[in-house]
């Protein structure tokens, strides 16, 4: 499957961004009265995804998200990033990394940025069902 591409989308670097900051979004950024800088496409030297490896249900989800980084550490945002699944019949990932499990199995869902990508493994289980049955011990009890 080809990976999916966004329209291009002015690319921004947070000034003074560690790291750390990653789990922030841009909102978040502009709210703190922070600058924005334009960037070009080339400052991204890493691309990390939020999870190494992940498992997820038949017919269930599991968010992914990629943070694009600079050679200082500082996150990038209003990346355009892709998103792939190396066996569809076993999860798919939409445009914004919601990964669904379709069937039982592992496979990569890549994340790419230009030439950059990072890969989460991620494992697709039937779920756990619980199974209720009549007791097996019988009680008799009279008054008295």
């Amino acid at each position: 499957m080809p990976p999916l591409h966004h329209p291009p989308q002015p690319l921004l670097r947070r000034a003074g961004a560690s790291a750390l900051g990653l789990a922030l979004g841009a909102a978040a950024f502009a709210a703190c009265g922070e600058t924005l800088t334009q960037v070009s496409e080339s400052d991204v030297v890493e691309l990390r995804v939020s999870a190494d490896s992940a498992l997820v249900g038949i017919g269930a989800t599991v968010q992914l998200r990629a943070y694009p980084l600079d050679a200082t550490g500082a996150l990038l945002v209003r990346q355009p990033v892709s998103w792939r699944s190396g066996a569809t019949s076993i999860a798919t990932v939409d445009d914004v990394g919601l990964v669904t499990g379709v069937a039982e199995g592992t496979t990569a869902i890549v994340a790419q940025i230009g030439a950059l990508a990072d890969t989460t493994i991620v494992t697709v289980r039937v779920p756990a069902t619980l199974a209720l049955s009549e007791d097996s011990i019988g009680f008799n009890a009279s008054a008295g």
